[in-house]
């Protein structure tokens, strides 16, 4: 993405960036990709603060509801609202390029008018914001992760579909384990493990899965500095990224058996240990 202002912030850019290649290859029923999705759009939102970027921000706040519509299946056409939220990344990134502001683009007015049945609750920025004016930033209104599992027990679809895809990643990264023996410095292997700890972090959190997401969090840090060259690989972080994928297996197994029953409140489990295990190994231990 070209950039057109000093005072866009790279973080920003690169996050955009990454976020179009999802939108351009995900499916209806990638769960994980979406979760991925819906993470990034989370972390843009800060950094859209500015007055100058609130008009990408409202973009970016309506192109999150839509993605968490799309994971409830509560969109009637799965491939029309895919092709919107790719043609709504590709408004972002020009926004966040710098195009200029002012008068809505026909595009840009297309994609709000093809977007309001899907999310009445979001709307388009005022031209006041558009421009940078004194407009008032618009609140976030969007749709929250639910407080408790409970609220989630109408929607045993949704957890099905995470437990399927989520044993497929942790079976993703048994396979990678054995590449990663072999080849412990290879930054491309590592990251074939860290990427599913991360889907796996980002939809148990929209499910509000505390346990499996505060687990499979910690593992994502501790593999990110793997992965940057901040903690070296050896046959003790191997053996311990195993037993970890063998305590989510089972956390996830779990809550298959929760959703047969037609409930969702997972079994508590101590994580204490292996918590402490990272917090070693992070160290150096």
């Amino acid at each position: 993405m070209e950039k057109k202002s000093g005072k866009i912030p790279e973080a920003l850019e690169k996050a955009v960036d990454q976020l179009a290649m999802k939108a351009m290859m995900v499916e209806a029923d990638d769960l994980m990709t979406l979760g991925s999705i819906l993470e990034q759009l989370e972390a843009i939102g800060p950094l859209t603060q500015e007055e100058s970027l609130q008009p990408a921000g409202a973009l970016g706040r309506a192109l999150k509801r839509l993605v968490e519509k799309l994971i409830l299946a509560e969109v009637p056409d799965s491939k029309g609202a895919l092709e919107l939220l790719a043609r709504g990344v590709r408004l972002l990134q020009e926004k966040i390029a710098g195009s200029p502001g002012g008068k809505t683009a026909p595009e840009e007015k297309d994609f709000w008018e093809s977007l309001a049945p899907l999310v009445p609750e979001e709307k388009p920025p005022s031209p006041e914001a558009a421009k940078g004016g004194d407009g008032e930033s618009k609140a976030d209104t969007t749709a929250k992760p639910p407080e408790a599992a409970g609220a989630f027990e109408q929607d045993l679809d949704l957890c099905n579909d995470f437990i399927t895809e989520g044993l497929e990643h942790l079976q993703t990264i048994e396979l990678q384990i054995i590449n990663l023996e072999q080849s412990p410095d290879d930054k491309e292997c590592i990251n074939s493990i860290f990427r599913p700890f991360h889907t796996i972090k980002g939809v148990s959190g929209f499910l509000n899965l505390k346990e499996i997401n505060h687990f499979s969090h910690s593992m994502e840090s501790l593999l990110d500095e793997a992965r940057n060259g901040r903690l070296k690989v050896h046959q003790g972080l191997i053996d311990f990224i195993l037993e970890a994928v063998d305590v989510l297996k089972g956390m996830i197994l779990d809550l298959k058996e929760q959703v047969k029953a037609g409930r969702i409140h997972p079994s508590p489990v101590d994580l204490g240990p292996y918590l402490r295990k990272i917090d070693q190994l992070r160290k150096g231990g």
